[in-house]
C-alpha cells in the first residue's frame, strides 16, 4: 500500500461515487493481494477499518444501484479477495486484528442486510453474491479462530441464518432442485448458493465450534435435512461425469453440515470412493481436478482422494497436476482450516502421498518438514525468535548457518538418517558444539538411533522425542527444556504497541533437510565455488570455507603454490589475519595442516594427469607469479 492510501480512504467515505476514487483504492489493495504484507494491515489498519465498515454500510443500504457500476463491483471483489487472504495467508496477523476487520458491530446493519436480500424476487441477483462472499468469510474466521463463537455478532448472524433459512421451506426447495438429473446450469443461481452454499458453510463453521448450545438438536437438524441430503448423495454419486464446479460445491457444504449434525456423516462419500466402480467412474470422467480444487477450504476431500488414489488412473492423474504435486503444496497442509484434527489431516495426507511417490524417501522427507515448520511456529507463538533454514538455501550456505548460530543461545538439532548424512548438518552441528552452544537434540524419525558424529555430539544431552507422544505434549517438554532457569540466554528486546518491553529468546532450528551432495570432477581446476565449499565441509574444514569463500578450485591450488614458492610464515601470518577478521576465530593449525594434506592429494592427481601432455603442451601447467605484496580479501 502506498501513503496516499489513508487520504483516499477518507475521501471514500464522502465521495464513494467517483469512478477514478474507486479505481485507485482497487488497484491499491490488488498490489497488497499480490505482495501480502502483514506489516502493511499494521500500518493501515485504521483505514481498512474504515473501508470495511464503508462495504457493510454500502451493502445495508435500502437500495444497491451500486451493482450497476463495475468499478464498484470490482472493487468490492478485491476487497472480499483481501478478506480471504486475511484468513487463509496472514500467520503472523493476530486474531483480534482480522476480527475487528472482518466482524461488523451493530446488529441492526446485518438486518438490513438480511432484508434486503429477502425482498429480492430476482435470484441472479448480483447483491447476493457479493454478499455472500463476506458471509463466507465470516465462516473462515470462526473456523480458523474458533474463539470468536462468543462473539455477539457471529451468534446472532448464526441464529438468524438457522432459522430464517436452513430450518425453512425454501431451503428445502433449494435442495429439491438438485434432485434433478441431469442438472441444468441454469438452477445455480446466486440465491440457490446462499442458500445451499453460504448458509451451510456458516453453520457448519459454527456447530464445529461450539455445537453444545445451539438451539436446534441434532435430530431436528437431520429431520430437515437428512432425506434430501441422503438422495442427494446416493443420485449424484453414480454421475461424477457430469458435475459442475457449482454442484461439487453444494455437495461439499452439504457434506460439512451433515458431518455436524451426525457423527460420521461426513463419511457418505468417503466409503463410496472406496468402491472400485466409483473410482474408475471418476477417473474415466477425468474430474480429479474438481476435488483438488476443494481442497484447501475443505479438508474432507483429503480423504476422499486418498481412497481415490488407488486407482491407478487417478494416480496418473494426480502426479500429473503440478500445482498438487509441489512441494510447497504439501507442507501448506499444516495451515489448513481446523474442519477436523490436525493430526488426522496430516495422517491422510502422508497416506495419499505414499500412494503416489515411488521415492518413499521423500515422504519422510516431507513429514519432517512439516514437524519442523510447527515447531517453528510454536516457538515463535511463545516469544521466541527462531531461525530455520526453510528455503535450504545455497551459494555460501556456512556463513548463513554460523551467523545464526553466533547469534543464537540454543540449538535444536531435529534428528533423522537424513540429517546424520548431510555434511552441511554435520559441519553446523560440529561448529556449534566446538563454540559451547547449548544444543537441544529432538527425534523427528521413528525408529531412528543416532550413530556416528552425531552420537559423539548428542549422548550427553538428554533429546526430546517426536515419535513416541502427540506432538502437543513433546512441543511442552521442549519448550520447557528451552526455558530451563539454569540457562544463560541471549536476550533480544522488542517493544509491542503498549509500549511494554519483552524478553525473547533466540534458537536455531537445525532442519533435517539436507542439500544434495555434488559429484565433483575429478579435476580440481574445473570445481566451481560450490564444489569447493562442498568438498570443505564434506571434510569438516569449517573455518577453511569461511576463508575460501566465492574461491573456485583453482584458487585453492594457487594457494598451495604461495606457500611452496613464498615466505611461508608469511602466508600462514596472512592467512590467521584473515581468519580472525573473518571468523573472530583463530586459524586452527590441526584444520590447517589437514587442508594442505588434501590440496597435496589434489596435486598429485593433477600432475599425474598433467606428464604425458608435457612436451607437447604446457598449458595446463599453474603459472607462479612473483609477488611484491599479497593480501587475502
Amino acid at each position: 500500500m502506498e501513503d496516499s492510501f489513508e487520504g483516499l480512504i477518507s475521501t471514500l467515505q464522502t465521495s464513494s461515487s467517483c469512478d477514478d476514487l474507486l479505481c485507485e483504492v482497487r488497484l491499491i489493495l490488488e498490489k497488497q493481494n499480490s505482495l501480502l504484507s502483514s506489516a502493511l494491515i499494521s500500518q493501515f489498519h485504521r483505514s481498512l477499518l474504515i473501508l470495511e465498515h464503508w462495504t457493510w454500510q454500502l451493502f445495508s443500504q435500502t437500495t444497491h444501484e451500486w451493482v450497476q457500476k463495475s468499478n464498484c463491483v470490482e472493487l468490492l471483489h478485491t476487497i472480499a479477495l483481501f478478506n480471504k487472504n486475511l484468513n487463509l495467508n496472514y500467520k503472523d496477523v493476530e486474531a483480534n486484528i482480522e476480527g475487528s476487520l472482518l466482524v461488523l458491530k451493530p446488529t441492526n446493519g446485518i438486518n438490513l442486510i438480511f432484508e434486503n436480500i429477502e425482498k429480492i424476487t430476482d435470484d441472479i441477483d448480483l447483491f447476493i453474491s457479493i454478499v455472500s462472499l463476506w458471509f463466507d468469510n465470516l465462516a473462515n474466521l470462526l473456523q480458523k479462530n474458533s474463539k470468536f463463537e462468543i462473539c455477539p455478532i457471529i451468534i446472532y448472524v448464526n441464529l438468524y441464518i438457522t432459522r430464517h433459512y436452513i430450518m425453512t421451506d425454501q431451503y428445502k426447495f433449494y435442495l429439491t432442485q438438485l434432485h434433478r438429473l441431469p442438472l441444468s446450469q441454469s438452477i445455480f443461481t446466486a440465491k440457490l448458493l446462499f442458500y445451499i452454499k453460504t448458509c451451510s458453510f456458516y453453520l457448519s463453521s459454527y456447530l464445529f465450534a461450539n455445537a453444545q448450545h445451539f438451539i436446534y438438536s441434532p435430530q431436528e437438524l437431520i429431520l430437515q435435512l437428512g432425506t434430501d441430503y441422503a438422495y442427494i448423495i446416493v443420485l449424484h454419486t453414480y454421475n461424477i461425469g457430469s458435475w459442475s464446479e457449482e454442484l461439487l460445491t453444494c455437495i461439499a457444504h452439504l457434506l460439512l453440515l451433515f458431518a455436524c449434525c451426525a457423527p460420521g456423516g461426513e463419511e457418505t462419500f468417503v466409503n463410496l470412493s472406496k468402491i472400485d466402480a466409483i473410482q474408475q467412474k471418476t477417473a474415466d470422467t477425468n474430474k480429479v481436478v474438481l476435488l483438488i480444487d476443494m481442497c484447501d477450504p475443505y479438508s474432507i476431500v483429503y480423504d476422499i482422494l486418498w481412497a481415490l488414489s488407488f486407482n491407478h488412473d487417478i494416480q496418473q492423474q494426480l502426479r500429473s497436476n503440478t500445482p498438487f504435486m509441489q512441494f510447497p503444496f504439501t507442507v501448506k497442509l499444516v495451515y489448513l482450516p481446523k474442519v477436523c484434527d490436525d493430526q488426522q489431516i496430516r495422517k491422510i495426507t502422508y497416506n495419499l502421498l505414499w500412494n503416489l511417490n515411488t521415492n518413499h524417501t521423500d515422504l519422510t522427507r516431507i513429514k519432517n518438514e512439516i514437524i519442523c515448520r510447527r515447531i517453528y511456529e510454536k516457538l515463535v507463538d511463545v516469544g521466541c525468535r527462531v531461525w530455520i533454514d526453510f528455503d535450504q538455501i545455497h551459494g555460501n550456505v556456512m556463513d548463513t548457518m554460523a551467523q545464526a548460530i553466533e547469534q543464537s543461545n540454543t540449538i535444536i538439532i531435529c534428528m533423522s538418517e537424513e540429517y546424520r548424512k548431510s555434511n552441511y548438518c554435520r559441519a553446523a552441528a560440529n561448529y556449534a558444539f566446538q563454540r559451547g552452544t547449548r544444543i537441544v537434540p529432538i527425534l523427528l524419525q521413528e525408529h531412528y538411533h543416532p550413530d556416528g558424529w552425531l552420537l559423539f555430539i548428542v549422548s550427553q544431552f538428554i533429546f526430546v522425542d517426536f515419535t513416541r507422544c502427540e506432538f502437543s505434549q513433546a512441543i511442552e517438554i521442549l519448550i520447557k527444556e528451552l526455558k530451563a532457569p539454569d540457562i544463560s540466554e541471549i536476550r533480544v528486546l522488542s517493544v509491542t504497541a503498549d509500549e511494554e518491553v519483552n524478553e525473547i529468546s533466540s534458537f536455531v532450528i537445525m532442519s533435517p533437510e539436507p542439500s544434495p551432495s555434488l559429484v565433483l570432477p575429478k579435476n580440481i581446476l574445473d570445481w566451481t565455488q560450490t564444489h569447493v565449499q562442498d568438498w570443505l565441509i564434506s571434510n569438516v574444514l569449517l573455518q577453511m570455507s569461511h576463508l575460501c569463500a566465492n574461491c573456485d578450485g583453482q584458487s585453492p591450488m594457487y594457494m598451495s603454490e604461495m606457500l611452496e614458492n613464498l615466505q611461508r610464515q608469511q602466508v600462514i601470518s596472512l592467512l590467521q589475519e584473515d581468519s580472525l577478521r573473518r571468523t573472530s576465530q583463530s586459524l586452527s593449525l590441526v584444520e590447517f595442516t589437514y587442508f594442505r594434506s588434501l590440496l597435496n592429494q589434489q596435486k598429485v592427481y593433477l600432475e599425474s594427469r598433467m606428464i604425458p601432455e608435457a612436451s607437447k603442451s604446457k598449458r595446463g601447467k599453474l603459472q607462479i607469479k612473483s609477488f611484491d605484496c599479497c593480501q587475502i580479501l
